[in-house]
């Protein structure tokens, strides 16, 4: 008898998109299917989707295989509600698929999305895919990799690209996260510290070389076509000059 109610609870199991089941002696626990709460991610009212959120993530690591799925194949906000979920969820394995989502081909925005809420994890479970992210050939991933790393992206290649993407054209918003991302790095007392500020006078020097080096060339392109012109000018006056006088006209 014992052994038949066992087949029926798995049964149930496999029948549900999203399942925990727990059972011992004659206690078990069966979750409902995971679809209406995953839809309401999309829901118009922030407050909704919020809601929704948190229903997932109350879920633990029964929920990740169908929140990584409606991110494989939903629309983008509901893609999106199920980055939330995972990282609300905080555990080893939604965290590993947070890195997973971040690290394989895919949108950007979600593998952006995936690094920044690694990046709030604060932990060194997302450090591999937010170094990596600092060289993808995304700019919206590479931005957010670099405001997302905080104080967990402390290697030389790392704080260089993190300048690098500094020094770019960023939004003000995203300039402002990023100088605290560096500003945790400046503040350390340590070997990471004395390396971050090495590498950001160094960068600062070399752009400010730069910056002067193209100031000198528009002074001296702008010289150029001046004296062009002058010349162009010149060359139009004694012609005329030439003209009038051959005429017997004056010149002025």
């Amino acid at each position: 008898m014992c052994d038949v109610r066992r087949v029926r609870i798995v049964l149930a199991c496999l029948l549900l998109t999203a399942v925990a089941c727990d059972w011992g002696g004659d206690s078990y626990t069966v979750a409902v299917d995971l679809r209406p709460d995953i839809q309401a991610l999309a829901a118009e009212e922030q407050s909704d989707a919020d809601d929704a959120v948190e229903r997932l993530a109350a879920h633990g690591d029964a929920a990740v295989p169908a929140l990584v799925q409606a991110i494989a194949t939903e629309a983008m906000p509901i893609k999106l509600g199920a980055l939330d979920a995972l990282a609300h969820i905080g555990t080893r394995r939604a965290l590993a698929a947070l890195t997973d989502i971040a690290m394989r081909p895919g949108d950007p925005e979600v593998r952006a999305t995936a690094l920044l809420r690694l990046g709030e994890d604060g932990g060194e479970a997302g450090r591999v895919a937010l170094e990596a992210g600092l060289a993808d050939p995304a700019p919206m991933v590479r931005q957010t990799a670099a405001v997302a790393c905080g104080a967990v992206c402390t290697s030389p290649e790392s704080i260089e690209r993190i300048v690098e993407v500094g020094l770019g054209d960023l939004p003000d918003n995203e300039l402002g996260r990023l100088r605290g991302t560096l500003g945790q790095l400046l503040a350390r007392t340590d070997e990471v510290g004395t390396r971050t500020r090495q590498i950001v006078r160094a960068r600062t020097e070399a752009v400010g070389a730069g910056r002067r080096d193209a100031r000198r060339r528009g002074r001296r392109e702008a010289q150029d076509e001046r004296g062009e012109g002058r010349g162009e000018y010149r060359r139009f006056h004694w012609r005329h000059l030439l003209r009038t006088r051959a005429s017997g006209r004056r010149a002025w």
